[in-house]
């Protein structure tokens, strides 16, 4: 028989239903009724029942920390997912501190420390988006310096390879960093600089004709003009001496087009002024196009920097405290901290040693286990006897049913043998007839 317990509601009144510390209770998992027959420990599984609930709530805080930072910003549709942590949370902390770890230090040691280390690994987990929205301010204007100097760098990197005061490119610049626009002036300027050349050989030219063709024209002029000298004859008038330097001067001046060239020179000089005037222009607009395109590109980067990632700002805590020994120290003081407050609940139980209510909820599984046992037992025998019954109405079955064969065996084989004799004596009846018959048909005959 199962061993009924006394009804412990009658030794000790239940708190009601709507009372704030029996609510509290229920997250410590405690029963109340076991509870009700050491009312002072009821102060103590309040507490605990607070702190798995307050564990819970900070883990629900904590988790939608995180989402926030994640999906960069706050929205309704997160209340479901932190719920379900919290539940999950409270759920977890409530079964670490209501489960049965035994009266024996040396048994609840083997329970309780991997239970700790669950609490401290969970507590990490919800330590840390904690630890990022403590020093959320902090983390934020590190993340937001950084991409302006990213940016900074960027934009001085494409300003460099793609110089606009016709400098050289600055060195490591990859095809990525160069800029193609349409209205390169590199064509222009190459072809100002050949004009300005071809016009520096001309006007070289035209300078050297001149003199030339002026010495020849003075040294003609004197000679027909009787002006003594060396190479002069001193006769004036139109002489052979004067016509020949004449023809000389004429020949040069017609193997040598002087004012043609000239011409060609005011062409030339047109068009450099033109040219001039054009690559003005067209650097100008090389130069707007650059400077365009750069804004362009450090506007797309930055457009990239859209919000701040989780990774992103566990980045930046880790180099804020890289070089900053108190605020390492402030880090882990507020981690550490936080972690001690998720794993209150084991705490609680590993330092408030065994109770009063954890012996009676012992004693009572102890004889739940017992009475459990006697009952399988009583069970199992029943069954057995149960068994050992029906096997043996089976075997008496069994006989009498053989019995039953037996005795019809019989029956049939003594009515066979009763036909068996019948028709043997009606074969007899038959013959003895026909022997009478025989017998009187040959005295007939005989007569």
């Amino acid at each position: 028989m199962r061993t009924t317990l006394p009804d412990l509601t009658k030794l000790r009144p239940l708190p009601r239903d709507l009372d704030l510390g029996r609510k509290l209770r229920t997250f410590a998992g405690v029963d109340e009724k076991v509870l009700a027959t050491v009312p002072h420990e009821r102060a103590r599984y309040t507490g605990v029942g607070g702190a798995v609930l307050g564990t819970a709530t900070i883990a629900t805080a904590s988790f939608g920390l995180a989402l926030a930072q994640i999906f960069d910003g706050w929205s309704i549709a997160l209340l479901l997912p932190m719920l379900l942590w919290g539940l999950f949370v409270l759920n977890l902390d409530r079964w670490l501190v209501s489960s049965s770890t035994g009266s024996k230090w040396t048994r609840r040691a083997w329970l309780l420390v991997p239970r700790l280390v669950l609490a401290c690994f969970f507590g990490v987990i919800i330590a840390e988006p904690l630890v990022l929205g403590i020093f959320g301010k902090a983390i934020e204007q590190h993340v937001q310096e950084g991409r302006r100097a990213e940016i900074e760098a960027f934009e001085k990197r494409l300003a460099g390879c793609n110089p606009t005061s016709g400098a050289a490119p600055t060195t490591g610049c990859t095809e990525a960093d160069k800029i193609r626009t349409g209205t390169t002036p590199a064509s222009l300027e190459q072809e100002l600089a050949n004009r300005r050349e071809d016009a520096a050989a001309l006007e070289a030219t035209i300078r050297r004709d001149t003199e030339e063709h002026g010495k020849l024209e003075d040294l003609a002029r004197r000679e027909c003009a009787g002006v003594g000298g060396d190479g002069l004859t001193g006769v004036a008038g139109a002489g052979p001496e004067c016509l020949r330097l004449r023809k000389q001067a004429d020949d040069y001046a017609a193997a040598h087009p002087i004012a043609p060239n000239k011409a060609k020179l005011d062409d030339l000089t047109t068009r450099i002024s033109d040219l001039e005037q054009n690559t003005g222009t067209a650097k100008a607009d090389h130069d707007k196009a650059i400077a365009a395109e750069i804004r362009t590109r450090v506007q797309a980067k930055h457009d990239t920097y859209n919000g701040i990632g989780l990774l992103e700002r566990f980045k930046a805590l880790d180099e804020l405290v890289a070089g900053n020994a108190f605020l390492l120290a402030a880090l882990w003081a507020v981690r550490l901290f936080l972690i001690v407050i998720d794993c209150l609940p084991v705490l609680v139980k590993i330092f408030g040693g065994v109770t009063a209510y954890e012996r009676i909820v012992e004693t009572h599984l102890t004889s739940a286990v017992k009475s459990e046992n006697e009952e399988l037992r009583v069970e199992e025998a029943r069954r057995s006897s149960s068994w050992r019954i029906q096997l043996r109405e089976i075997e008496i079955a069994e006989r009498k049913r053989m019995a039953e064969i037996d005795l019809e065996l019989r029956e049939h084989q003594v009515a066979t043998n009763r036909k068996s004799e019948s028709a043997v004596d009606e074969l007899a009846a038959l013959l003895l007839r026909e022997a009478e018959e025989k017998t009187v048909v040959n005295e007939r005959l005989a007569a």
